[in-house]
């Protein structure tokens, strides 16, 4: 697999993400909300050793989480997961009338399911090629301001929230939002600091 190529395409897909989320968000809530993290979901334990083994050597490693169990807020599913940070090149930006331009620099969150139900993501692998771009993420500071984000997204889809989890991390959704090649947008809050 060329995957070079691969997180070239997870870059013009961030950047359509943002654009959707500075579309739906930004004139809607008084915070800039950047996509700092977009995730790859392989099928495999294999495939993702090699995307490690591509990404050691291209991209930073910003760690590693062996296991972690999620555990779903909003229906049926919990499921175990490895996951792996990779800090990229690129850049991204929001629009914001209050600051301008707001940049930094995006992860890539490699993850496997390791076992247990995930339906969200059982899903994704059945319906795309593996590895797919699976979210686009942004945090937000507090409980408060992710309930708020998620107030805007309900009232901007028909579908609303898909799936609400918790880990040791954290909480957060997907909502399906952007169509044309955009993956679930995720809102995420840290709870563990």
């Amino acid at each position: 697999m060329d995957y070079e190529k691969l997180v070239s395409k997870l870059a013009i897909t961030q950047r359509k993400a943002q654009a959707v989320v500075d579309q739906y968000l930004s004139p809607n809530l008084s915070q800039v909300l950047v996509i700092d993290e977009m995730s790859l979901l392989f099928s495999s334990r294999d495939e993702i050793e090699k995307f490690t083994e591509w990404a050691n050597q291209n991209v930073p490693s910003i760690g590693e989480v062996p296991k972690s169990t999620l555990y779903s807020l909003t229906g049926p599913g919990e499921f175990d997961v490895n996951f792996r940070f990779f800090q990229t090149p690129f850049w991204t930006g929001a629009r914001s009338g209050l600051v301008g331009f707001v940049g930094t620099r995006w992860r890539i969150e490699a993850m496997q399911i390791l076992d247990g139900r995930a339906p969200l993501h059982e899903h994704y692998l059945k319906n795309f090629d593996s590895p797919c771009a699976m979210h686009a993420s942004f945090k937000v500071p507090t409980v408060y301001e992710y309930r708020k984000v998620q107030a805007v997204l309900d009232a901007c889809t028909s579908e609303g929230m898909e799936a609400e989890y918790r880990n040791e991390y954290g909480m957060f959704c997907y909502y399906s939002l952007g169509g044309d090649g955009v993956p679930y947008i995720k809102p995420r809050v840290n709870l563990r600091d």
